[in-house]
This record gives structure tokens, sequence and C-alpha cells, in this order.
């Protein structure tokens, strides 16, 4: 008598563990694809290629092939805005 009201209690405590665990299982996948879908729904933001998102070119120094006592010589030009995004950073849209 005193086995079997341990295996119906044990088995009442492994169901109830296991209905715990796939609730949150169903849950979290749920929860993800509504987090999935939400994102599919706004626009991506497209960063320009030529000046990674930015908006600007030329802010990093060009390394020439002249030869200082130091070392090679940096050429440094002032940023320009990217002519293919016109300063937003983001791609232009199908033309």
């Amino acid at each position: 008598m005193t086995f079997g009201l341990l295996l119906i209690v044990g088995a009442a405590i492994v169901l109830k563990w296991q209905f715990s665990e796939t609730r949150w299982a169903a849950q979290a996948f749920l929860g993800h694809r509504a987090g999935r879908r939400r994102q599919m729904a706004a626009s991506p933001r497209i960063h320009c290629l030529p000046c990674h998102g930015t908006g600007w070119l030329g802010r990093e120094p060009e390394r020439t092939l002249n030869f200082t006592g130091d070392g090679f010589e940096d050429r440094h030009s002032p940023a320009t805005t990217c002519p293919s995004c016109g300063g937003t950073g983001t791609a232009p849209g199908p033309r």
C-alpha cells in the first residue's frame, strides 16, 4: 500500500515537472517566433557599401610609400560626404 502511494506521488511529480518544462519550451518558441515576426515587419536598414553606413568617406589616413625617418608617411585628407547615399548612411533605393 505504501509503495503504491509513493509510486503515484512520484509519477505525479514527474508529470508536473514534464508539463512545466514543455510549457516553458512552447512559450520560449512562440515568443521567439513573435519576435522574429515583429523584426521582419519593420523595414531593415541597409547600410551604404562605400561608406559602411557612416555617411562619410576618407576619414582614415592614406598610407603612402614615401619613407621618412620614423616610418612611412600618412597623408591626411578631410572627410567628405558619401556621394552614393548623400550622407545618410543608408543604401539608396532601387532606381
